[in-house]
């Protein structure tokens, strides 16, 4: 059927004796074409005739084996293990193996974060390195913005000799380096769950000061939370208590006095830089923020 359409049917009942009345009409409206996007097709005199090519890419559960292929360049279909949904908000670690070839190379990873085509826009670009050396592995982390798109988007990690990756606008579709591959995969974002508060906090704090130097550890709250807001202060007062729905970065502060020295998921953290001779008191908070809305802090008995 043609898209954006309105058809119109009605049913007769007929035998060989002729036709029944008809009956009433009814109509539907078929829905708009979806929109296809195209994208440039990477050029670069690319190859892998010196097994110059990209063996492994792995980015959460993408996980995809190849050789080089024809042209130096495969858009994989969204399929298996040549896919993957990641969460909007959230970060995960991109792994790119390469070939047995020879000599230094660069590479480079773009996402189409906002659906447009085009992977120039800013955020959109991720240096794997411009130093891997034949047979190796590279790690790199790839975060999802909350305000990406979400839905299927487009994911180019390129590969080649003699090249320097940078983030112009051009180096996704065009490079001057030979000896290489391409790779296309589409990957899925997905809008994360509206937030709801933690319901415990950790517990069972363990403190170790070494003059200026402490670590601390704690047991996680269950159920667990996304993270954790470790708070230090020289007050023997807790803090009236973070915000919702406000970050807090390493350094910063949630109350004059009460300053921010970890924030992740971890249940350890160090502390450097103290006062010697000095009492302080840390508060520990968990809270959601892999989710719509957040972060959202349990302030209750930290």
């Amino acid at each position: 059927l043609a898209a954006s359409t309105s058809y119109f049917w009605r049913i007769v009942a007929k035998n060989a004796c002729g036709n029944a009345i008809t009956s009433a009409t009814f109509s539907f409206t078929t829905a708009a074409a979806p929109c296809v996007l195209t994208y440039c097709t990477p050029t670069g005199n690319l190859n892998c005739t010196v097994n110059d090519y990209i063996s492994n890419v792995t980015y959460n559960t993408l996980n995809n084996n190849t050789t080089c292929n024809a042209g130096g360049y495969t858009n994989f279909p969204k399929a298996g293990a040549q896919t993957t949904s990641v969460l909007k908000g959230s970060s995960y670690n991109l792994s790119l193996t390469v070939g047995p070839g020879t000599g230094t190379h660069g590479a480079g990873v773009w996402i189409d974060f906002n659906q447009n085509g085009s992977f120039s826009d800013p955020g959109e670009f991720f240096l794997v390195s411009n130093a891997i050396t034949p047979s190796t592995t590279t790690v790199i982390p790839i975060a999802i913005p909350i305000g990406a798109t979400a839905g299927d988007v487009r994911m180019r990690v390129r590969y080649a000799w003699n090249i320097t990756v940078v983030s112009g606008a051009g180096m996704s579709c065009t490079m001057g380096g030979t000896f290489g591959e391409t790779e296309d995969y589409t990957i899925t974002l997905i809008d994360p769950a509206p937030c709801v508060a933690p319901t415990a906090q950790p517990t069972a704090l363990v403190l170790t000061a070494q003059a200026t130097i402490l670590s601390g550890s704690f047991t996680a709250a269950s159920p667990v939370p996304d993270n954790y807001l470790v708070v230090m202060s020289t007050s023997a007062v807790p803090p009236a208590g973070p915000v919702n729905g406000t970050t807090y970065a390493i350094g910063s502060t949630i109350a004059a006095g009460y300053t921010v020295v970890d924030n992740d998921s971890n249940t350890a953290f160090s502390v450097t830089g103290l006062t010697a001779s000095t009492t302080y008191y840390f508060y520990i908070y968990s809270f959601k923020s892999l989710c719509t809305g957040g972060p959202l802090y349990r302030v209750p008995s930290p």
